[in-house]
């Protein structure tokens, strides 16, 4: 499900849920799942987290939080999505608490049932604002072990067996406003029933105990079935049945010629199924197929946006992936994926594809880190190979990097972009200094780290991107980064011979730069603050600040 929201309307929810937040001057932010969660665990309860279009995939698929802090998903044109389920465990936190998340659309995750929940706690709200819930079986839920607590969903989309669920016991209380439910709208713990919300967009207010209904497994269209067995047996040429998971495993399931099974991802079902139609597997069959066409989900996710993905089959056909993706759908039988491309070494595996079972195969692929004048010996071989890994820094050209190179205050600001996940900036296209093109590679890294504080220019107006920047400019350039990102930024001792040549206005940066470890001495432990930067030396203070 992809739902762009206006960034107007976002700005003003922001602007509303600063006044309850502790008082910051930038909210913490997060690009991946690895920013996110750090950015959680330093966070103050009540505090917002901006969260980078892009795509967020937790480790195991689920994060947990035990902290009352709020999710947003930046203003802009990209799409923030979050692939699995989060948990708040909030038992330990003060009674009352709420947590919002905003302009967020969860999707599914293998083995991930539930998109958002409170898990623990008394008299919590759970906050939903123009998020969107797809594939999953559950939307939002409060668990049994959270009392008294609330859902409260405005201007959601819900793509899920159920979209809110909360125990049938009277003690806890779900709301939808305006809320667009395209399968369930709540359903009851414990008696395996649900409600299904006709509202038409209009608001359903449910308070309470939940009224029981009958629990759903199959879907055509908009009819809703008991069990898959009797959606097939309901099913007429053309029909596509949507096999929601759970099926209590009596008897087979005959999918009739020219109908199509689609098995929704994350679903598990427990039958045979004798397939005279087509079967789209995005799920786990508990059974055996038969007869008939099946394509399985096979997603392929290399462990970096750059490395390209060819599939074959045994007699050398290639196969292509459903566009913008790298799902692929095949048939069962024998596969190699192939993980590679420039710069890169080739990973071969081998991948027996089922129509039980669909898969993520993932394998590691190494740099190919063959440039002329990088030598195993060399001391920052380690340091060049890890930003080159990680796409921080890329050669000059095919053979060589160019490790004795100056590194000028455009590349300095490029890097730094990079290590921030290469976020849009606001007012994209409008150059931020006189000197700076609006179509020069680096336009959009100084658009964006003068935006943020990060940069500043040399003199009014003027940025100077072909100048070679200074140690104590990187230093700085850094040291508002991490600021920026919400690390902990506090100076530390510096006993550098030459300190008192550093500039007043870098004295605290390259203080935390050297207390950090991100900088080191020169020439005898000299600080050097002025001198220039190599690219080699770039590459070191990249990685010691673990970039």
């Amino acid at each position: 499900m992809k739902r762009a929201f206006a960034a107007a309307a976002l700005f003003a929810l922001l602007f509303a849920l600063a006044a309850s937040a502790p008082a910051r001057e930038t909210p913490r932010a997060a690009t991946d799942a690895a920013s996110l969660a750090a950015a959680i665990s330093s966070a103050a309860p009540g505090e917002d987290i901006v969260l980078s279009a892009g795509v967020y995939e937790p480790a195991g698929g689920i994060l947990s939080i035990d902290k009352p802090v709020n999710l947003i998903g930046a203003p802009g044109d990209g799409e923030c999505v979050f692939r699995g389920g989060i948990v708040f465990e909030l038992g330990g936190t003060s009674a009352g608490s709420s947590v919002r998340l905003a302009n967020i659309n969860f999707a599914a995750a293998p083995g991930v049932e539930c998109a958002v929940a409170l898990a623990s706690g008394q008299g919590r709200t759970l906050e939903l604002y123009r998020c969107g819930f797809d594939g999953m079986l559950y939307g939002a839920a409060i668990y049994p072990g959270c009392g008294s607590c609330r859902i409260d969903a405005e201007e959601c989309l819900f793509n899920a067996f159920c979209g809110l669920a909360a125990p049938g016991d009277g003690a806890n209380s779900a709301n939808l406003a305006a809320c667009s439910a395209e399968l369930y709208a709540s359903c009851v713990y414990g008696e395996g029933a649900a409600l299904y919300g006709e509202g038409g967009g209009q608001p359903l207010e449910i308070d309470g105990e939940l009224a029981a209904c009958w629990p759903a497994r199959a879907r055509i269209g908009g009819r809703f079935f008991t069990s898959l067995a009797e959606a097939a047996r309901s099913a007429a040429r053309g029909d596509t049945v949507y096999a929601l998971g759970g099926e209590d495993g009596s008897g087979e399931v005959h999918v009739a010629g020219g109908v199509t099974l689609d098995i929704a991802q994350g679903a598990q079902l427990y039958c045979d199924i004798v397939n005279g139609g087509k079967i789209i597997n995005r799920g786990v069959i508990h059974g055996s197929v038969s007869g008939g066409e099946v394509l399985t989900l096979m997603r392929a996710v290399p462990d970096d946006e750059r490395i390209s993905v060819a599939v074959r089959d045994r007699s050398g056909r290639v196969y292509q992936p459903e566009a913008g993706t790298r799902d692929y759908y095949l048939a069962p039988g024998s596969y190699t994926f192939e993980f590679g491309g420039e710069g890169w070494y080739t990973a071969e595996t081998g991948v027996a594809v089922s129509a039980e079972r669909s898969d993520i195969v993932q394998v590691h692929v190494d740099p190919m880190l063959s440039f002329a004048d990088v030598r195993g010996s060399d001391w920052f071989y380690s340091d060049v190979y890890a930003v080159f890994s990680k796409g921080l820094m890329d050669g000059v050209s095919g053979s060589e990097f160019s490790p004795g190179g100056s590194v000028s205050r455009a590349m300095a600001a490029a890097v730094i972009y990079r290590l921030a996940g290469s976020p849009e900036a606001a007012g994209a296209g409008t150059p931020a200094f006189a000197d700076v093109d609006a179509a020069a590679w680096y336009a959009p890294a100084v658009l964006w780290a003068a935006g943020s504080g990060i940069i500043d220019g040399v003199a009014e107006g003027a940025f100077a991107p072909g100048e070679g920047v200074t140690r104590e400019a990187l230093a700085a350039m850094l040291y508002r980064y991490a600021q920026f990102s919400g690390r902990e930024a506090a100076p530390g001792a510096m006993a550098f011979p030459d300190a008192a040549e550093i500039s007043p206005w870098a004295e605290e940066a390259f203080a935390w730069a050297a207390g950090e470890g991100v900088i080191s001495g020169s020439d005898g432990g000299r600080a050097a603050p002025r001198d220039g930067v190599t690219r080699a030396q770039l590459a070191a203070m990249l990685n010691r600040y673990g970039g």
